[in-house]
């Protein structure tokens, strides 16, 4: 007997203001505010845009547009575009500025298929502060593709900062066993090659590193990683009332 999948439902928003690398929790609320604020200018006070939710990992605020109002918010955007003195223009060229103040090396404005609908261009790092170091490391993030006709392969990883990352796979049995973890989990792949530095971190060079091996993390809840702690004998979080909040307060998760 075979199940059927359910389709996955549609995004619940229309349009989405990506600042990645950067999360949510770590950014100032009052200057994610003021981009909040910007954000709903450009799509206009008049289509009355809903938040919807703000993603982590990179800061996604996602915005809905009720679907009567949705062709007036598109003509807006194009107008963003094509006149930067609209009032809708100076919106997007107030969030460019905001994004170079901060340091943003990426963001876009998305549309619900994922589209990207404009590209802010972000400040790069001088290649002078960004050193280059040849080692062994691990990636961990989601199989997001496989790519390549020869004996050399291009896998792409989707890292927890919503990140691409394409790693050289020369082996294709390696391969054929990555292909099968395809959206289906987060994946430890170990690598060998040139890493730069960046302002999130060392991260591998896009295709300079080769991958060795890799390995299917668990993904388990914490409680059930401690009730499982708890189940060994003599094992002192089987005494405790609460062992989730002690574990909290250790670690100062509130």
């Amino acid at each position: 007997m075979t199940t059927k999948t359910k389709p996955k439902p549609p995004p619940n928003y229309s349009y989405m203001l990506r600042l990645l690398g950067r999360s949510p929790t770590k950014f100032p609320l009052k200057r994610l505010g003021e981009y909040l604020a910007e954000f709903a200018d450009l799509l206009g006070e008049e289509n009355h845009p809903r938040l919807v939710k703000i993603k982590n990992a990179s800061i996604g605020v996602q915005a809905k547009v009720a679907e009567e109002r949705q062709q007036q918010t598109h003509l807006r955007l194009v107008t963003a575009k094509s006149e930067p003195t609209s009032r809708a223009g100076k919106c997007l060229s107030r969030i460019q500025q905001m994004i170079d103040t901060d340091g943003i090396t990426e963001a876009q404005l998305q549309d619900r298929a994922g589209n990207v609908v404009y590209l802010f261009t972000g400040q790069k790092m001088e290649t002078s502060i960004m050193p280059t170091l040849y080692q062994s490391g691990s990636v961990d993030g989601v199989v997001t593709g496989l790519v390549g006709a020869d004996e050399t392969m291009h896998l792409h990883l989707r890292d927890y900062l919503d990140r691409d990352i394409r790693i050289l796979v020369r082996d294709e049995h390696l391969a054929r066993t990555l292909l099968n973890h395809f959206r289906r989990g987060t994946v430890r792949v170990q690598v060998q090659g040139f890493w730069k530095r960046t302002d999130q971190g060392w991260i591998p060079e896009t295709s300079r590193c080769t991958a060795s091996s890799f390995e299917v993390l668990d993904e388990s809840p914490l409680s059930e990683v401690l009730s499982k702690f708890a189940a060994v004998p003599g094992n002192g979080w089987a005494t405790m009332e609460n062992p989730m909040a002690f574990w909290a307060d250790l670690r100062g998760v509130e």
